[in-house]
């Protein structure tokens, strides 16, 4: 069987094996609490799919290799001093020949620190010079420092020998040096000296949620021992204090006991098993509990065609190009609009595109406000108002903070990002300081100025620059950052009536503005409505409304009467016929009046269809079953109103 010989890419010589020494983990004993973490709930993986890959891992593990052979990085924290023989000397293997030192028996010894080390030598080497005839005791006469002596007789027979434990330098190589010091012992250096090996890359990281913190001089005490539901090592219920040695207020100051665990960690699916599982099983080792409560996976940035970014394909984009030409924010705002649970995110440039948009549409509106005297807020709580319009907009305000916490307790951060946009853009921009323009009083301008400083507050954590940049502009703020805000709290519930009133104002507006689309009718024209069938509470809206309704549908003038010819649409109970200055076509009209009584006949053979289930009105709540009912009766009477409005065409 012909095998491939390995060249390497730069020397251009035969890659041939080598094997050597390496140090490995006893990872499946790791695993155990790892996955029983998981399993327990203790960690929670978001989404659940990611579940199974973690459980398949963990649960096939293989010991782990974590010695590496590399200039940079963690030493290996192994040391190593020459065997002792039956004599009390370092073995044969181990002393001076010729002024060569064999290696072959050096012993390790591994501890978390070098001091730790000279320590378990100096037992070592007391333990090997007990026997029935002689005795040897360990001591440490200077810092850092340990001696071993014994009542051996030395190498000449005469006196005892006395080991002083000593760590050698980079560049000694470890022996043995008789040294006479009396007529009592023969001292001998014990050098031990550490391995050159350095740490696997992901071990490192494993330990970095408590490293980074100042562990292990802040680590609890004691470290062994414990496990997965034993409690926290920072539990008031502990025996003990984790940190003996400090002070009750050098306790409560210590980063690792104020920082460890963490709440959340997100990080891509690719590193699961690389990182994230090798932090929970480090954690649960050395702390005694995970280092984090929920672990969020995201997907990766792929091309716009679903592949892999690669610098050999050259389909890699520079994210610093893009906010140069799009700004950071826009590219963030994307970034956590595409990001679904479970999904990869197709670079999109017109995307990105579409959110700088976005962020010169809210610019824009600040303009707005700025002109028509509506500064900053003060308040967090909602104020207080009497117009519709004011109700309405405030319980838009409440609905989508609800919608937007949801999404953020789900870890929907594409559903957060959309609840925000069509908020900030369709809601507020588009109908509110539309619908405002014709009545702005002092309740008007205080209730925008809430509603526009929510709007900042809520996006930040997606658009931070224009939002902090908005926020400053818009008033003084006694020196108080948007970062330093607090999360909106408006104590507000949804106004009905306002909310039913202004949502016909709404459907009767893009009624209107739809109309005045299929038929092609230019921006200029203005509109002459007549008014049918409609009912007395209808009336009083459009006269409460006929002013913002007209600025922003272009309808010149209202009338109560017959309905004559010209475009006709229906809105609740009422039908309304448009007239402008040039011809209607009745072909085209009926042929929009048509395409409307087809989508209407399709939403009641969907109502009609649930309502024709049995098993839906077995186990649907009542309050859903009346609510298909009523909605199939309201949609039955707008087909009739449309078949009627088509009759009248002829």
């Amino acid at each position: 069987r012909t095998i491939q010989t390995p060249y390497g890419d730069r020397s251009g010589v035969v890659i041939e094996p080598w094997l050597t020494d390496q140090w490995y983990v006893d990872a499946e004993t790791l695993a155990k609490p790892a996955i029983e973490a998981v399993k327990s709930g203790a960690v929670d993986v978001v989404p659940k799919s990611w579940e199974k890959t973690y459980f398949n891992w963990m649960e096939n593990i293989k010991p782990w290799c974590v010695s590496r052979q590399l200039w940079w990085g963690h030493r290996i924290p192994a040391w190593y001093g020459p065997e002792i023989d039956p004599d009390g000397f370092p073995s044969q293997t181990a002393r001076f020949a010729l002024g060569d030192v064999i290696f072959t028996d050096d012993v390790p010894y591994v501890q978390e620190s070098a001091s730790d080390a000279v320590r378990s030598a100096a037992e070592h080497v007391a333990t090997v010079n007990r026997n029935a005839n002689f005795t040897a005791s360990v001591s440490s006469p200077n810092a850092g420092e340990w001696r071993v002596e014994t009542n051996r007789p030395g190498s000449q027979g005469q006196g005892s020998i006395a080991y002083r434990i000593v760590l050698a330098d980079e560049n000694y190589t470890p022996g043995i040096t008789g040294i006479s010091n009396d007529n009592d012992f023969e001292c001998i250096d014990y050098k031990i000296h550490q391995d050159n090996d350095v740490l696997d890359t992901w071990f490192s990281s494993a330990l970095w949620p408590f490293a980074t913190l100042g562990w292990p001089e802040d680590k609890p005490s004691p470290v062994s021992g414990r496990g997965l539901g034993e409690g926290p090592v920072n539990s008031a219920a502990a025996p003990s204090s984790p940190f003996p040695n400090l002070s009750p207020e050098g306790e409560r100051n210590s980063l690792l006991t104020r920082h460890y665990p963490g709440d959340v960690l997100v990080s891509g699916f690719d590193i699961l098993f690389f990182w994230d599982a090798r932090m929970i099983m480090q954690g649960l080792h050395l702390m005694g509990e995970a280092p984090f409560k929920t672990l969020y996976l995201h997907g990766l940035v792929r091309a716009a065609d679903g592949s892999k970014m690669s610098k050999s394909k050259g389909n890699t984009v520079d994210p610093l190009i893009m906010m140069d030409e799009y700004g950071t924010d826009a590219l963030r705002f994307f970034m956590a609009a595409m990001e679904s649970q479970g999904r990869d995110i197709k670079m999109d440039e017109k995307r990105v595109e579409g959110y700088r948009n976005f962020a010169t549409k809210l610019w824009n509106a600040a303009r707005f406000c700025e002109a028509n005297g509506i500064g900053a807020s003060r308040d967090v709580k909602a104020p207080e108002a009497d117009h519709a319009v004011n109700r309405w907009i405030i319980g838009e305000v409440t609905g989508t903070l609800d919608k937007l916490n949801k999404a953020f307790a789900e870890f929907r951060f594409d559903g957060m990002a959309d609840t925000i946009y069509h908020f900030a853009w369709g809601i507020f921009c588009d109908r509110y300081l539309e619908l405002i323009k014709a009545q702005m009083d002092d309740e008007t301008k205080s209730v925008a100025a809430w509603v526009f400083d929510q709007i900042l507050v809520m996006l930040h954590p997606f658009m931070p620059f224009i939002t902090e940049e908005l926020w400053g502009a818009m008033g003084a703020r006694g020196g108080n950052l948007l970062i330093h805000a607090q999360w909106p709290a408006p104590e507000a519930a949804v106004d009905l009536a306002a909310h039913a009133e202004i949502n016909w104002v709404n459907s009767l507006i893009d009624a209107i503005r739809s109309a005045r689309a299929d038929n092609q009718i230019p921006p200029a024209s203005k509109l002459r409505v007549t008014i049918t069938e409609a009912s007395a509470e209808t009336h009083q809206r459009i006269t409460l409304h006929s002013a913002s309704i007209s600025k922003i549908a272009r309808v010149e003038s209202w009338a109560k009467g017959e309905a004559g010819e010209g475009i006709q649409i229906v809105v609740g109970e009422a039908t309304y016929t448009l007239v402008y200055e040039s011809t209607i076509d009745p072909a085209v009209e009926r042929d929009r009046i048509s395409r409307a009584i087809d989508a209407v006949a399709k939403d009641i053979a969907s109502v009609a269809g649930r309502l024709s289930n049995a098993a839906f009105l077995a186990k649907a709540k009542p309050e859903a079953v009346e609510k298909a009912r009523a909605d199939m009766a309201e949609k039955s009477a707008e087909v009739e109103r449309l078949q009627a409005a088509l009759a009248r065409l002829g």
